[in-house]
């Protein structure tokens, strides 16, 4: 699902600014994977889209979907720690 029906999904079923925080968690995550690529070529932030996209589509809460975009990060990314 592009970003841009995402966020409208978001809006319409979360009134209010919740968009921003899925919004600049998809910015942070395209970011951290920026590079990251599968064995079979393909661009590894893929993955976290697909999750965001099913959770937007179950109409759950932003910061869900937030962490949808952002669960892999962690693990996979030189730039995030806890």
């Amino acid at each position: 699902m592009p970003l841009e029906k995402m966020l409208a999904r978001v809006q319409k079923h979360h009134p209010g600014d919740s968009y921003l925080l899925v919004k600049k968690a998809y910015e942070f995550a395209e970011s951290a994977h920026r590079g990251q690529v599968r064995k079979s070529g393909e661009p590894y932030f893929i993955h976290p889209v697909s999750v965001a996209s099913i959770l937007t589509e179950l109409m759950i809460d932003a910061p869900t979907i937030a962490a949808g975009f952002l669960h892999d990060t962690v693990e996979d990314c030189q730039c995030v720690s806890l």
